[in-house]
């Protein structure tokens, strides 16, 4: 074979090579972002999750808590004890410590949703890094192969 033709070869291998590679580091970063975006809409769906988790939660304490309000109720109606002074003060301390709880419940769900909604968005920010990662590594794959197949015109 005559030498044109074996360099001829050797540069088009060199460029062939470059895109395989230059295209291949594109799609792991495409394939990176895919996976991070997968993890994001997982975490959001997560903190929706957490919320109405804490919701029902809250539901269901307050039921609990109504039932216990009326077997107090019950209990003082049963010894003969009027709601007026002390045990009105114990249903009343009873019901701001209820209603407390209720507020906890709540805000626990809320402090995990906001924590699932912030890793949410550090995936995000993993796919966006990882498309322009891909990008650059990409151009780079190419450049290389381009300098690597002229360098053989020039090298003796």
């Amino acid at each position: 074979m005559d030498p044109v033709t074996l360099l001829t070869l050797s540069v088009g291998a060199s460029l062939v090579s470059g895109a395989v590679s230059s295209f291949g580091a594109y799609q792991q970063g495409q394939a990176q972002a895919a996976a991070a975006e997968y993890n994001a809409a997982v975490a959001d769906r997560n903190a929706t999750l957490a919320r109405q988790q804490a919701g029902t939660e809250a539901d269901d304490l307050e039921r609990q808590q109504r039932r216990q309000m009326g077997s107090i109720r019950a209990a003082y109606g049963a010894a003969g004890i009027g709601l007026a002074g002390s045990p009105l003060d114990v249903i009343e301390d009873t019901a701001l410590e209820q209603a407390t709880d209720v507020k906890r419940v709540g805000y626990t769900g809320e402090l995990k949703a906001i924590g699932m909604e912030e890793k949410a968005a550090l995936y995000r920010a993993e796919a966006d890094n990882a498309r322009t990662s891909g990008t650059i590594n990409a151009i780079s794959q190419g450049v290389g192969a381009i300098d690597k197949a002229t360098t053989k015109f020039f090298t003796p």
